[in-house]
């Protein structure tokens, strides 16, 4: 697995490759769903993610295998 992440004005940024048959968690430094992207779709639009929900100030999903990039604007 590989995993590069930044933040800087109030955004961040994630990319991780994950191996085949494999899964992941993850969670996003944002408040509502909508405030993600992943691959450039919505978050809930997006393939190969499951069950984004918000969690403690932050939104939580699970990923599936493959190349994948998401991306917050702000925390709100």
């Amino acid at each position: 697995m590989r995993i590069n992440w930044k933040a800087a004005g109030g955004s961040f940024s994630r990319a991780a490759i994950l191996p085949a048959r494999t899964s992941a968690n993850a969670h996003a430094p944002a408040r509502r769903v909508a405030r993600v992207t992943m691959n450039r779709p919505p978050l809930a639009q997006a393939s190969g993610v499951k069950e984004p929900r918000p969690e403690g100030g932050l939104v939580a999903l699970a990923v599936a295998p493959g190349h994948d990039k998401f991306r917050t604007a702000g925390n709100e």
